[in-house]
């Protein structure tokens, strides 16, 4: 075996380098939905990694998912970053969530019954508490499991269930969508609520 080819299978055996190839893209959509631009979401997170990658083997033996204190390095890198550019950081991504809750939610791929029902959704979003909106931003949109959301917000994976759950539950009685015909018991977003 080549020293270039020992070197190939060492990195699709190594945990740290599977760990990666698994969590980056997620890790960078995450980011730059704070940050707002590519190339700075880029480096956070870079420097995530970097110092999620010093501890990854205390992570491995403390956490059953190492993916919880990866993103909250992450959240870290953010703040400091936003400090460093001077400026708050926005609340949620209003327009992500109610863009992402729209495509889960629309059966059909019409684009203008989606843009309507991305609106009404971005009204009604709005009405959800802070803690509402991050749970469902972290779960449907960053896409993390209950775990990692536990994790991150501080709260048990049953927390996770009732903020989102109630969130759900909001978004189904808000007046703004009234006109919208109800999920279907077999969507996604429904099923994974009621786990």
């Amino acid at each position: 075996m080549t020293d270039e080819a020992g070197q190939e299978a060492k990195g699709r055996t190594d945990p740290r380098a599977a760990f990666y190839r698994a969590h980056h893209a997620k890790l960078v959509g995450y980011i730059r939905r704070r940050v707002g631009d590519q190339g700075e979401a880029e480096a956070l997170a870079q420097e995530t990694w970097i110092a999620f990658l010093r501890r990854f083997d205390y992570y491995q033996q403390v956490y059953d998912n190492p993916v919880g204190p990866l993103f909250a390095i992450a959240r870290r890198k953010i703040a400091d970053w936003h400090k460093r550019q001077q400026k708050a950081p926005d609340l949620l991504g209003d327009d992500g969530l109610s863009e992402r809750l729209a495509q889960i939610a629309q059966d059909r791929a019409d684009p203008i019954g989606l843009a309507g029902l991305r609106l009404d959704l971005s009204r009604a979003v709005t009405r959800l508490t802070p803690r509402q909106r991050e749970a469902l931003q972290l779960r449907y949109v960053d896409g993390l499991d209950r775990r990692a959301v536990a994790d991150l917000m501080g709260i048990t994976i049953d927390g996770v269930k009732k903020l989102t759950s109630t969130a759900v539950r909001t978004l189904h009685t808000a007046q703004d969508l009234t006109a919208y015909p109800p999920p279907t018991t077999t969507s996604r977003t429904h099923r994974e609520v009621r786990k």
